[in-house]
């Protein structure tokens, strides 16, 4: 479970803190209350749906897991190309660093990316750039060049 003052990320909404955990009447449950930190917004994220989102890695540790982005790739065999959209689909929000990269990694090796897979490719990307951006205090352009520059290490 998440505390308030959390700051958090997510592919749906980017960068937010955590500002308050309140029951809602209306959907008989516990949600975090989330604030945007760069962008204005605040949003209702069922406490049960945890797994949409995660806390903001340090700038240590993405700065040391993004040199795994030029390292080998685990690429999985699938027997259909929709089962492998689907799995993608179901990887779109990692639980920490290390599993996006692994997505991002994935989607970067293959040769025959379809629309929604790409679209996803770069999502991923830009999300991982913000964090990076954030923790780093660097521009965002900056840190997808960055990351573009050690996933063409890995081709």
């Amino acid at each position: 479970m998440y505390q308030v003052s959390d700051i958090v990320i997510s592919l749906s909404f980017g960068i937010g803190k955590i500002v308050d955990i309140t029951e809602l009447q209306i959907d008989e449950g516990f949600f975090y209350l989330i604030e945007g930190v760069e962008e204005k917004f605040k949003t209702f994220v069922p406490v049960k749906a945890g797994g949409k989102f995660r806390k903001l890695s340090s700038f240590d540790t993405i700065r040391t897991k993004l040199e795994l982005l030029g390292g080998p790739v685990n690429i999985k065999k699938y027997k259909s190309r929709k089962e492998r959209v689907l799995e993608f689909k179901e990887k779109a929000e990692p639980k920490n660093i290390e599993e996006m990269i692994e997505v991002i990694k994935e989607l970067n090796s293959l040769n025959d990316r379809g629309s929604i897979e790409n679209d996803l490719f770069v999502k991923l990307k830009k999300n991982m750039a913000k964090e990076y951006s954030f923790v780093g205090n660097v521009k965002e352009r900056e840190a997808l060049e960055i990351i573009q520059k050690e996933l063409d290490v890995s081709q």
